[in-house]
């Protein structure tokens, strides 16, 4: 049996801790081993953040358990569960699991869950085999994520200019004022739309040089924001995509897009993806992103979510 402990940089060598960072991965390792730094995940103050490592006879670390635990309610999501090879996983990967299992149930966790990325129309990784024998739950789709080459992209709809009616402007949003910027704010405050599309979100990694708003008569009332993390230097991610409800299917969200990503086109940063939140996002957008998007990426990646209840 594999030797599976906990991993603290105070008693970890440092080739632990560093195969620990690389089996992390770049979205993750920032979070887990070094919370000084910034990651794309934010977890509260109450939050338990737990790192479990299985190593070989040899003391090399070969697996690696990352959690986020929460007492209030008493939920917790396996962020990670990767292991150095193949071979590795099949030794590793189920110990490490019924480990984490046991350190949850002994918090009296109610709730597991796990997410990771699966590429449409591959085969099922060894991750979603191992769950589904453990008992997890059904997977579902949390987020869709549409890769794309920028510079390849030229659908014939994206050739076609539009221009936009009288009294609306697309304005790049690096002009936005303090004021627009607090009544935004204030309109989020009273679900006008969804945080996980709001222009305000992941302030510090908005991605300046295709980020555009839309304005009705001087008022904001949509926007294309994109943002560039610091783990994916060389991509944009177009997050929020919205369009005031009594301005659409009016021919807005072709011009802005298209602004965007031409904008895109014309600067270094050559790769990117559409995300979208199954949870939140309306049914109109996604079937804009399913005819416009879909049929010229790259590929198509789903971030499947897997759950387990313990009482």
């Amino acid at each position: 049996m594999p030797e599976i402990r906990v991993l603290e940089k105070e008693i970890s060598s440092d080739d632990v801790w560093r195969d620990g960072i690389t089996l992390a991965g770049p979205s993750l390792s920032p979070i887990y081993f070094n919370p000084n730094e910034i990651g794309d995940e934010s977890f509260g103050p109450n939050i338990e953040l737990i790192r479990l490592g299985a190593f070989d006879q040899k003391g090399t670390l070969q697996a690696l358990a990352l959690i986020s635990y929460s007492s209030s309610p008493s939920l917790s999501e396996l962020s990670c569960l990767n292991a150095k090879s193949p071979v590795a996983f099949s030794l590793y990967a189920e110990p490490l699991l019924d480990e984490v299992e046991k350190i949850l149930k002994e918090k009296n966790c109610m709730i597991v869950c796990c997410l990771y990325e699966h590429t449409k129309g591959s085969p099922r990784s060894p991750l979603s085999l191992l769950l589904e024998k453990k008992g997890f739950g059904s997977p579902s789709v949390k987020y869709i994520k549409y890769y794309f080459d920028c510079y390849a992209f030229k659908p014939p709809w994206f050739t076609k200019e539009m221009t936009l009616q009288e009294d609306f402007k697309i304005f790049p949003w690096k002009d936005l004022t303090p004021k627009e910027e607090n009544r935004l704010r204030q309109l989020e405050e009273q679900f006008s739309f969804h945080p996980f599309i709001s222009p305000t979100n992941e302030k510090i990694f908005i991605q300046y040089i295709n980020s555009l708003g839309l304005k009705y008569k001087g008022d904001i009332v949509g926007w294309m924001i994109t943002h560039t993390l610091p783990y994916e230097k060389e991509w944009v991610r177009y997050s929020g995509f919205f369009i005031d409800p009594q301005f659409q299917h009016q021919g807005f969200a072709i011009p802005l897009l298209q602004q965007s990503i031409k904008l895109q086109q014309n600067s270094p940063l050559r790769w990117s993806y559409f995300m979208i939140n199954l949870d939140y996002t309306e049914s109109d957008w996604i079937r804009f992103v399913e005819k416009r998007l879909a049929p010229y990426t790259t590929k198509i990646g789903e971030v499947i979510r897997r759950c387990k209840a313990y009482r």
